[in-house]
């Protein structure tokens, strides 16, 4: 049985990850874990009781981990060894591995590019430069708090942190959209409606909230450096922040600050306010910048609604479905569905030091992310507690490529040319097939990523036409050295396919019925067999089960 080639390096980092946990400044080491916590408060520690649900078998676990840690369905050796483990600690063991995996590092670069800067492009700062800086953040296991102060502190003209400067160059320092994605990517809040009044609906947010996080940055612009040949942000030490309802015509005018929180307090403005002063040839760098306080007014331990945004939004990446629905929309009359587990979450977030491996860990290990998305025989949907059945999920459209590119074996025939080039660059085999297969991978994020940043999950005709028709779809139906058709093409024994055929499109070994239907599928075509199995291929690549995360 041949080995994953990322085994070995998960393996090396696992003697570090352990240490990674215990060094959590957590006052909780006293408690109970905080899975436990979590399941107490999610009232589903008891797995005997009809109204909870069920665990989910080995098999479902399985998958939704990898896709959940790792960003890709386990390889078909991946499964078998997991499925085949009798150790009572298996999925414990398999959590902390997958954690200590280089490809779980790329996991949450996708997930936090898209998070972050919700699939923009271009602006000055490349993506390849933004995606390798978060790389290095997420491989240090940087605190997220810090990671969010450097992104909003970076001004760009420090070149180790050029890179973070991207979500305010990306969105070219537009105030307004700046000032709303403050809100909803950092908050949790989508305060648009209330940079004209206040929210007609939403009684908590107000035009001053609005106004406040604008002051942060509409001081702040991009400055073209010509003798240097890029573009930074400057910024000018004067510009007051006033606003007027469109409605009442009332007029306000505020200073910098997080919501309801006190404003900043500032210096009296000094008679040559510059470091820099702004000209054609330099741009403006305040001897005070309320740019730069905003990176600390936001993280601050006062403002509760970073900490409950992040743990909320680490809850939905990992369930599925946030505590507080839509993400942005935090507010009295849209409460969490759960607030008592929301504030634990939020402030174990915090005193862990935002480290945002432990939480992910420790949701995991709970009960309630262990649950089967099976509705429980005889037990009617309206008698179940929330969160007794998992979230049924698309797979997002990182998921969506990786996990194809590993089923259909286009991974596994790149995997010694990986680790030959990891070992030339001192890299690992997950960045160098990353590499290597990239391109494809692009194309299909590229064909099945939602057309606006805030649409959900919207299956198109393009995407089926690619599916059916395109040159690379077809190219992986190929019967390639090392691809799953080639394997399968290869096996005579009708069970033995079967097995490797839903082991890698789904992780799990077939049913006798499936055994049944593969037999059918190939013996009733012994002049075509090569098609027939490019069909089962492609039908099982397409199903639902295999475009769900369950």
């Amino acid at each position: 049985m041949n080995s994953s080639p990322f085994l070995p390096v998960a393996a090396i980092l696992l003697g570090s990850i352990s240490t990674l946990f215990a060094d959590s400044p957590s006052p909780a080491t006293a408690q109970k874990p905080l899975h436990l916590r979590i399941d107490r408060l999610s009232g589903v520690a008891n797995s005997d009781s009809p109204t909870t649900g069920q665990r989910c078998n080995d098999a479902e676990f399985l998958r939704r981990i990898y896709l959940d840690l790792v960003g890709v369905i386990p390889s078909v050796e991946e499964a078998r060894a997991f499925l085949e483990d009798a150790s009572p600690t298996r999925r414990q063991n398999l959590v902390d591995r997958l954690l200590a995996d280089p490809r779980h590092t790329w996991h949450l670069v996708d997930t936090f590019d898209v998070m972050l800067n919700e699939r923009r492009t271009g602006n000055y700062v490349t993506n390849a430069e933004w995606r390798n800086w978060l790389h290095k953040q997420f491989e240090q296991n940087t605190p997220l708090d810090q990671i969010v102060r450097t992104i909003l502190s970076a001004d760009g003209t420090d070149e180790a942190t050029r890179p973070a400067a991207k979500f305010l160059l990306v969105r070219k320092l537009d105030s307004d959209l700046v000032t709303r994605d403050l809100g909803r990517i950092l908050l949790g809040r989508d305060m648009q409606c209330a940079q004209c009044h206040d929210h007609p609906i939403v009684v908590d947010y107000l035009q001053r909230h609005y106004f406040g996080l604008s002051a942060f940055v509409s001081r702040s612009y991009v400055f073209n450096d010509k003798k240097k040949k890029r573009n930074i942000i400057a910024e000018k030490a004067e510009g007051k922040t006033t606003f007027a309802s469109v409605f009442t015509n009332e007029k306000g005018e505020t200073g910098p600050r997080i919501l309801d929180l006190p404003p900043i307090t500032e210096p009296e403005t000094e008679k040559e306010p510059y470091q820099v002063k702004p000209s054609k040839t330099a741009g403006g760098v305040p001897k005070y910048s309320r740019r730069r306080q905003l990176s600390d007014a936001i993280t601050d331990p006062a403002n509760v609604a970073f900490r409950q945004n992040f743990a909320n939004r680490l809850w939905a990446m990992m369930l599925g479905r946030g505590l507080v629905e839509p993400l942005d929309m935090h507010h009295s009359e849209n409460p969490p569905t759960n607030p008592k587990l929301l504030d634990l979450l939020a402030d174990e977030l915090h005193h862990n030091g935002y480290n945002i491996r432990l939480m992910i860990r420790e949701i995991a290990l709970s009960e309630v992310y262990q649950r089967s998305s099976k509705l429980p025989e005889n037990v009617p949907m309206d008698s179940l507690q929330p969160m007794a059945i998992a979230e049924l999920e698309p797979l997002t459209p990182e998921q969506l490529a990786w996990s194809t590119l590993e089923a259909v074996g286009m991974s596994a025939t790149q995997h010694t040319k990986a680790s030959e080039q990891a070992k030339k660059n001192k890299s690992n085999a997950a960045t160098e097939l990353r590499k290597l297969l990239g391109s494809q991978a692009g194309v299909l994020v590229k064909t099945f990523a939602p057309k606006s940043p805030t649409a959900g999950f919207d299956a198109t005709a393009e995407q089926a036409l690619f599916l059916m028709n395109a040159a690379t779809s077809q190219n992986w139906l190929s019967p390639r050295t090392g691809t799953l058709v080639d394997r399968l093409e290869k096996t005579k024994d009708v069970s033995a396919m079967a097995e490797e055929l839903f082991l890698s499109m789904f992780s799990r070994f077939p049913t006798d019925e499936e055994i049944r239907w593969v037999a059918e599928a190939i013996e009733n075509h012994p002049q075509e067999r090569l098609n027939a199995i490019q069909e089962l291929v492609w039908a099982t690549m397409t199903s639902a089960e295999f475009r769900l995360n369950h």
